[in-house]
Parts: structure tokens; sequence; C-alpha cells
């Protein structure tokens, strides 16, 4: 499912009916989570009607600065934590299909203001976004005892290896000689041999497939088995889809987040339940290594 996101300037919210006023422009422009800035409000908290508005600000009231996030109904069910950095900065995290997702709203100094300024504000920015830099430490010390405990895998010749390269050998002289006789007719002005010559090249070898595996695994053939097999299936998918939809309920957040820092003993736990034989990420780190204690 898509999300519509937006960055609003509202440079104040203190005035009487300006909250109604952002609500409706947002819902004439449907978009779905929308980070304002310049709220004007101070302290830190929650409010939810229609929309749900997360907002963090100074300590003091001030009637300056703030910033925060506004979601839609929609969103809410999707809601993980909302966290005020400061009163320029907060962020959003949010649950997606795939993967978890960060939103951060920043009300950033102008152009004039002093540069001490403006370079803490990009310092608090990098320090929210630098996850990649702790992944690397943590990368390294597994990618170096392993090394050590482990070694490296000395590569093998294997005999299908072998015969592999001398299919693709093969298989290369024979499009070589293909090409040649494509040539061989286009000189020959045999127009009709050639095309059919090159539209042969072009689609290669397709292998028709009259059968499919059933829920228990064994192979179905016939058109009409087939056909069945596949309405029953859509059928019991269309059920399920709708069976969810109905039982679908809203779900109203407090102001406290609901999902806590992992502990250490889930973090293990969750590390030894990943699957094994698997493989490794572009970070080259199998699973098994994670779940030994180096």
């Amino acid at each position: 499912m898509k999300i519509t996101l937006g960055t609003w300037n509202v440079q104040t919210m203190l005035k009487p009916g300006r909250m109604k006023e952002i609500m409706d422009e947002i819902r004439k422009v449907k978009v779905d989570v929308v980070a304002v800035q310049e709220t004007h409000w101070h302290g830190q908290g929650r409010i939810d009607k229609d929309f749900s508005l997360l907002y963090g600000g100074p300590k003091e009231r001030s009637g300056r600065y703030g910033a925060g996030f506004i979601i839609n109904a929609k969103m809410r069910k999707s809601f993980l934590s909302f966290e005020p950095i400061s009163y320029r900065l907060c962020k959003l995290r949010l649950r997606r299909k795939f993967r978890n997702i960060t939103l951060i709203s920043v009300y950033a100094p102008t152009e004039n203001s002093p540069d001490q300024k403006i370079n803490e504000k990009l310092e608090d920015i990098d320090e929210i976004q630098d996850v990649q830099t702790e992944w690397n430490k943590i990368k390294n010390v597994i990618v170096e005892a392993a090394t050590e405990s482990l070694g490296e895998k000395k590569e093998k010749e294997m005999k299908h290896d072998r015969e592999q390269i001398k299919y693709v050998g093969k298989r290369k002289e024979m499009l070589r000689r293909q090409i040649e006789n494509i040539e061989v007719d286009m000189e020959r002005a045999d127009t009709s041999k050639h095309y059919q010559s090159v539209n042969r090249l072009k689609k290669g070898f397709h292998p028709r497939i009259n059968a499919c595996k059933d829920n228990s695994g064994q192979l179905i053939e016939g058109d009409e088995k087939i056909l069945e097999h596949w309405a029953k299936y859509f059928r019991t998918q269309f059920e399920k889809e709708n069976s969810e939809e109905e039982s679908d309920e809203e779900v109203f957040l407090t102001a406290e987040p609901l999902v806590t820092e992992p502990s250490q003993e889930e973090t293990e736990k969750a590390t030894c339940n990943l699957k094994t034989n698997k493989a490794p990420g572009e970070d080259d780190i199998i699973a098994e290594l994670n779940k030994c204690k180096l």
C-alpha cells in the first residue's frame, strides 16, 4: 500500500481555528502523513481526532519553533513511535509491509542564521540518520572474528564447472554458425528465410507447460483439472481477503509509544531463530555467524 507524504511550514498553530484549517486542507489534498514545522507549541504530546497530531517544541512557552507530524486515521495502525529530538527536530516510525520507515521533520534555521547554529542542526540530523556507521562497526567485528576462527574457504574446481564451461563453448559456436547463415541469406536476398532465422534466434526455445502442483505437492495434468484447481485457489484467496476486511477494527493509540526497544534476550532469541543454509546479504554475513557466540 502506497502512502502520500507532505511537508508544511504552518507558521503557527496558536491562532483559534488554525488546527481545523490545516486539517481541512490536508483532507482536501488527500495526504496520509504531513511533517509540520513552526507550530509554536511548547512541550510535547499527541492529539487524536479525525487526524492524529504529534508535536514537540520548547519546554518553555515562547511562541516560537516547534515541529511534528500529522497522520490520518488510516495510518494510525502503522504508527510505531514518535520521538521529539529538540524543539526543531523530531522523528516518526511507521510500520510498512516489507520494512519499517523513519520520517524526520526539521524546522531548519534560515540562511541568515549564524553558521554555528546551522552546523549544530546538521549534526543533529546526521546523528539520527547515522545507522549505517553503527552497523559497519558490528559487521567488521563479526567478519574479523569469523575470519580468525574459521579462515577462508578455498575455491575448488568441480567437475560440473568444467562441463558447464564446455556446454557454454558449444552454445557460442552454435550461435556463431546461425549468425553466419543469417548473413548468407541476407546476401542472397532470401528475405523469407532470413526473417525466419532471425525470429527463431530471437524467441529461442519455449517449452510448453501443461501441468501444475496442488496444495499437497501432487502433479496435476489435464486442462480441466488445472482450471478447476486454480478456480478453487483464487476462490479461497478472495474469501480470506473478505473475512480480513470484515474483522478490521479501528485501533486507538495512546500518547505513549506502543513498541519498546527490544531487549537483549529478545534480540538473542530472534537471532537464534534465523534460518540456516541461506545466502548472505550484501554484507556477506551468513546467519550461522550471527547465531554463534564468537
